[in-house]
């Protein structure tokens, strides 16, 4: 009973960790074509993001916990792609400003 609900715990834990970065990495892909429109995402708060996901993938891999370990090997490659797309489009609203 005890381990059941534990594993439920860690699907249910798992599942909203993969969702929290998806409204982001949602907002850059629609707005790809147009860099100028991806406006109001922190690149600190993505940097944090994928630091928090290779921490816990380490966690994971050294517990051999497939809970743990699932989100940070999908939520950091979507962090990542965020934060690049994010830090282009401030390099081009840069360049404009000039």
């Amino acid at each position: 009973m005890i381990t059941t609900l534990m594993n439920f715990m860690g699907a249910l834990g798992s599942i909203t960790s993969v969702i929290m970065p998806a409204p982001q990495a949602i907002k850059v892909f629609r707005m790809r074509q147009n860099r100028m429109r991806i406006t109001g995402i922190s690149l600190v708060s993505q940097s944090i993001l994928i630091v928090n996901a290779v921490l816990w993938l380490i966690y994971g891999l050294l517990a051999k916990d497939w809970w743990v370990m699932t989100p940070s090997l999908i939520c950091g490659p979507i962090a990542i792609y965020v934060s690049i797309a994010v830090w282009r489009a401030s390099q081009v609203k840069q360049a404009n400003d000039r």
